[in-house]
């Protein structure tokens, strides 16, 4: 088995190992669940994921043409959204073609069942997506489109159909299926999610490490901003580099430079200027 194949498939039960626990939500998450579990039916254990997952023996796997699910852990910042995962892929091209459809189901203001998706898909042969990318969806497949609660024995066709989901197809940085795989969990869930996961999960071994150093998702990496300050009354200026928030830097200055302009600069302003260099 190939290495991005067997990491692929070692982080999907890294993820399901961590997520398995969902039936444990309460309030409006249990209803959500108890509605799609009929509709979307979820992979019980780690050795039934394991048989759907591709091989060397079985390249092209379909999670839809088996009814199976992956059941995610809600965002932190959409507490009450239910993520749900599909999976097709091929291992056999060149450019391997998978293709991750993740509907996020929620209720709405009247406590009915919603979801809106996305596809995180691998370039898919010459033309106007070949390239990795993200796309809106409106179902698991285009004559499937998402459940919308047990008061409709079928999903309603018209649900979300003026939805764009062929362009725009956002680019994401990857190039391969893995990076492709951690773009969503990223994307749910931010990058520590996937820092802890690899701490977490001894089967993995850092290796997730590289990958995230290469698509520039370093962990610890601080957003540093440039400022000028000019104090009235004074022919010299300061330059400062800061990695804290604004209000905060603005506090900072009221306390130690009396009735000054604050200005942005660029980093390159920065390190050309003639001001005094301070670092906050």
């Amino acid at each position: 088995m190939s290495t991005e194949l067997a990491l692929f498939n070692k982080v999907l039960l890294a993820v399901w190992e961590r997520n398995k626990y969902w039936k444990n939500y309460g309030g409006p998450l249990s209803r959500i669940y108890t509605e799609l579990f009929p509709i979307y039916e979820v992979v019980h254990t780690d050795s039934a994921l394991k048989d759907l997952l591709p091989s060397d023996s079985n390249v092209y796997v379909d999670f839809w043409e088996k009814r199976k699910f992956i059941y995610l852990d809600p965002p932190q910042r959409e507490s009450s959204a239910v993520p749900v995962l599909s999976l097709q892929c091929n291992f056999g091209c060149s450019i391997p073609m998978v293709s991750l459809k993740l509907a996020l189901y929620l209720l709405d203001e009247r406590r009915d069942l919603r979801a809106i998706g996305f596809r995180f898909e691998s370039p898919g042969g010459p033309g106007l997506h070949h390239y990795y990318h993200i796309q809106l969806i409106n179902g698991f497949m285009r004559d499937a489109p998402f459940y919308r609660g047990h008061d409709q024995s079928v999903a309603d066709s018209t649900a979300l159909s003026w939805l764009p989901v062929t362009q725009p197809a956002l680019p994401v940085g990857a190039d391969k299926p893995v990076k492709l795989l951690l773009s969503l969990l990223i994307s749910l869930y931010g990058v520590k999610y996937v820092g802890d996961l690899q701490i977490n999960n001894s089967v993995l071994e850092n290796q997730l490490t590289d990958y995230l150093r290469e698509m520039r998702h370093e962990l610890d990496e601080p957003i540093v901003c440039y400022w000028k300050v000019v104090r009235s009354g004074y022919k010299s200026c300061y330059a400062y580099e800061t990695d804290k928030q604004e209000k905060q830097f603005r506090e900072y200055c009221g306390r130690v430079h009396q009735n000054h302009e604050l200005t942005r600069i660029t980093q390159s302003n920065f390190i050309n200027s003639s001001c005094i260099k301070k670092k906050y």
